[in-house]
């Protein structure tokens, strides 16, 4: 076989190498071009969106579901209203108390020496009236003196008075005698001194008689001024007295007692703390909750708040209380809208006791309630008696709301589960009924600048239009469309039109695609 030289074979794969590169770089340059001219002349493709249509419900249960926490019915944080150590604790953690029981007493030493001294100031003032009382019969008994000086200075003017008449005829008779040269001149000079002396004496007599009265009237006023001297002590005794209530009222103070009927849940205090008056801040000394009766609490949101009412029904599940739910009525509702959150307190009062107990609950309330119309003819008289209202009132927080529920428990629940205050869980509250009525996704509505929006296809381009919500559960919404008729500024309204169900709604990422985007859709089911 002939050898073939070996600088022939490497001659030979080199140009096999360089024909194969150079077609392969022709047909590469030959598709770049042919890509280039393939992008001049076709038409730029429209992006596709998913967009979906609203639904026609026949009948729309509007209902909202949110977090819901277990409250005490009643809740007392007790404060002292005076200040000093603690004497004495009745009561501990968990202890059941009535109403009215002592559960702290303190040791107030300043106000036991108060007491004492407004006693002294009361003996002092009711022995001040007794000296009154004393002088006031002596100004009485001197009053009755000068009414009888009265007497004896009038019948001392009627003996001068008839002396003077007796004088006067003597002195007469004399100067007839006289004239007749009976009697000698002597005899009627001395018989003109002793009608002048009676007429003198007669004078006095009288003087006598207005200084006899000016004397009674002075004792008068005596007396009258004794009189009001006793009124003065009566009034300071009584002064004195209420100055000794009030601080007996401090004292007893000293005693703080429960307000309500209640179980201790909170004790900050032992023998011999300090304890500060309410005036002063700082927390209180004890916590008293009602947990036979709960309220269970939620933040509606301000979308929904415009339909919620007393006769709403409500579902409350408990997290910690599995197989346990409560079926009732809104029980009451804040009337406005926190600023904070935008949301709106809604409450329901639940019986958080045995059955047993709860018969005997609602016996109790009614027997209350029967009570008062004993005896009553009107019905004013039963809405203004306040022994009345206070029984109608019972043991509800105002005459006006239903009975708290007693929970009920579904399959695995058990008789002895009870709810605590500070447990959480979810409170679903149906609202409104719509008839046939066109829903859509909650998330195909997007909010901006406060408002909310729809993004529809119109024409193959996106167009924003502003929506009104008129229920939005998380799950689905029902809005309608806002639009201004008029052709003026001035003409200018806004209209509100349902939904058709034949608008083409972008279903999500809203603000992503934008306003005025030439798009291609896709309808999709939901």
């Amino acid at each position: 076989m002939m050898k073939v030289p070996t600088k022939w074979i490497g001659l030979t794969v080199a140009v096999v190498v360089l024909t194969l590169g150079a077609v392969w770089w022709s047909g590469l340059l030959s598709a770049s071009r042919t890509t280039a001219s393939s992008k001049e002349t076709a038409p730029a493709s429209k992006s596709s969106i998913a967009v979906l249509r609203a639904k026609l419900d026949p009948v729309l249960v509007v209902t909202v579901e949110q977090l819901a926490r277990v409250e005490p019915y009643y809740e007392a944080e007790i404060r002292s209203r005076v200040s000093g150590n603690v004497r004495r604790v009745f009561v501990d953690l968990g202890q059941r108390v009535s109403k009215g029981d002592i559960l702290v007493e303190l040791d107030v030493p300043d106000l036991d020496a108060d007491l004492e001294k407004q006693e002294s100031v009361i003996r002092q003032r009711e022995q001040e009236l007794e000296l009154s009382k004393a002088g006031l019969r002596t100004a009485e008994t001197q009053a009755e003196g000068a009414e009888t000086s009265i007497a004896l200075a009038e019948s001392g003017v009627r003996e001068a008075t008839a002396t003077k008449e007796l004088r006067k005829k003597r002195l007469e008779r004399f100067q007839i005698l006289a004239a007749r040269d009976a009697i000698g001149p002597d005899l009627v000079d001395e018989s003109m001194r002793d009608h002048a002396a009676s007429e003198a004496a007669c004078d006095s007599a009288q003087a006598n008689v207005l200084k006899a009265k000016a004397g009674f009237r002075e004792k008068k006023a005596s007396v009258e001024a004794a009189k009001t001297d006793i009124n003065l002590k009566i009034a300071l005794v009584d002064v004195a007295k209420k100055e000794r209530d009030r601080v007996q009222t401090q004292l007893d103070f000293a005693k703080i007692r429960a307000p309500i009927d209640g179980v201790i849940t909170s004790r900050k205090v032992d023998p011999g703390s300090f304890v500060n008056h309410a005036m002063v801040s700082g927390p209180g000394i004890m916590m008293i909750t009602r947990s036979d009766l709960v309220t269970v609490s939620m933040r509606l949101p301000d979308t929904s708040a415009a339909f919620i009412g007393l006769n709403c029904p409500v579902t409350v599940t408990v997290d910690d209380l599995p197989g346990v739910t409560i079926q009732g009525l809104v029980t009451r509702f804040s009337p406005t809208i926190r600023e904070e959150d935008r949301t709106m307190r809604v409450e329901v009062d639940l019986f958080n006791d045995t059955d047993e107990s709860y018969n005997q609950f609602v016996t109790s309330v009614i027997a209350r309630t029967l009570l008062p119309l004993q005896g009553m003819t009107t019905i004013d008289r039963l809405c203004t008696d306040p022994v009345a209202v206070s029984l109608l009132v019972g043991d509800r927080k105002s005459m006006s709301e239903p009975l708290p529920v007693h929970p009920t428990l579904t399959a695995g629940g058990n008789n002895t589960q009870r709810l605590i205050p500070g447990m959480i869980g979810s409170m679903k509250v149906e609202l409104r009924q719509y008839r046939n009525a066109y829903v859509i996704p909650a998330s195909a509505v997007y909010s901006r600048g406060g408002k909310s929006f729809l993004l529809l296809v119109r024409n193959g381009t996106t167009e924003e239009v502003p929506v009104k919500v008129q229920m939005n559960d998380g799950r689905v919404a029902k809005v309608a469309i806002i639009s201004e008729d008029g052709p003026g500024s001035f003409a200018r309204r806004e209209v509100i039109r349902e939904l058709t169900g034949q608008e083409d709604i972008v279903a999500s990422r809203q603000q992503e695609i934008g306003v005025g985007q030439k798009v291609n859709i896709a309808p999709i089911k939901w």
